[in-house]
């Protein structure tokens, strides 16, 4: 209760230093925000394990299509609203209500809600001895960190392509949206199938296929049809493995204490590998300015 009722408190402190202190506000508050959404993240699975451990995938599958979701109606809403009322700042700031809704749901929540408390034979290890110990950990950062590189990648670079090709930044908040709206179904029928599957490694597959194709499209496509194609095969896989990186990650721990100490390393290497990918991608334009 208390790390994501933080959480959300930086989230909405962020968003307000995101609309009101210019450029350098921008980065400050974007840096705030992804703190804020770390906390969420890393707790969302100890969350299931805990309260929903025999629906760990449907719950997931709600959980990332709801993030989705919002995202694909921020994406699709921010350039309009920046045009409407000729103020970008108050399209980063129009979602500070949502996050107060939230913040009064969570702490009605959290003075409801009991402490947890581990069981005995819990074992709590550190994340050196469990990347050492676990190679089930070894190959989930893997997953994860391919995962976040692309997404990253795609939705820092994607918008600049576009335009590059000749297009509006409206027909790049589009192709924007279109991949967050095609999460919604990747996400759902991800977490529906995981649990169909006596193993997790052939949707993990499918999933790998389909961001391979997407990242063809992505390189190839000069058109706009070629790029909102390309969308919907990259939001789909994005989406689908983010849920499936959470459910196989959820089922194989043996406690929502073991969960949250596998998420927080996982998270710590997966986000570091992937936050470096724009960085990359912008060294690589520069060397060969294509």
């Amino acid at each position: 209760g208390k790390p994501i009722l933080f959480g959300l408190t930086l989230y909405g402190i962020a968003l307000c230093i995101r609309s009101s202190f210019g450029i350098y506000g921008i980065f400050f508050g974007s840096a705030l925000v992804g703190l804020g959404i770390c906390f969420i993240n890393v707790l969302a699975p100890t969350l299931i394990k805990e309260y929903f451990p025999s629906r760990v995938g449907p719950m997931t599958g709600t959980y990332t299509t709801m993030m989705y979701l919002f995202a694909a109606i921020s994406s699709a809403t921010a350039v309009p609203v920046a045009h409407k009322v000729d103020s970008w700042q108050i399209a980063l700031a129009m979602w500070l209500p949502l996050v107060l809704v939230c913040l009064i749901i969570w702490g009605v929540q959290y003075k409801k809600s009991h402490p947890f408390i581990p069981p005995q034979d819990t074992l709590s290890i550190s994340g050196g001895r469990l990347l050492k110990e676990s190679p089930l950990a070894r190959w989930i950062i893997v997953l994860m960190a391919s995962q976040g590189f692309i997404y990253f990648c795609a939705l820092s670079w994607l918008p600049t392509i576009i335009q590059q090709s000749g297009y509006g930044d409206t027909e790049a908040g589009l192709v924007a949206s279109v991949v967050q709206i095609c999460g919604i179904p990747g996400a759902m029928l991800a977490g529906a199938a995981v649990h169909r599957f006596r193993s997790q490694q052939i949707p993990c597959m499918m999933a790998g296929g389909t961001f391979l194709t997407a990242s063809l499209l992505m390189v190839f496509s000069q058109t706009l049809t070629g790029f909102l194609i390309c969308a919907v095969f990259l939001g789909f896989s994005m989406a689908a493995a983010y849920t499936l990186f959470l459910c196989v990650l959820t089922l194989r721990a043996g406690s929502p204490q073991q969960a949250g100490q596998l998420t927080g390393v996982v998270f710590l290497i997966g986000y570091l590998v992937a936050s470096s990918g724009p960085w990359l991608m912008g060294r690589v334009y520069d060397w060969t300015e294509n």
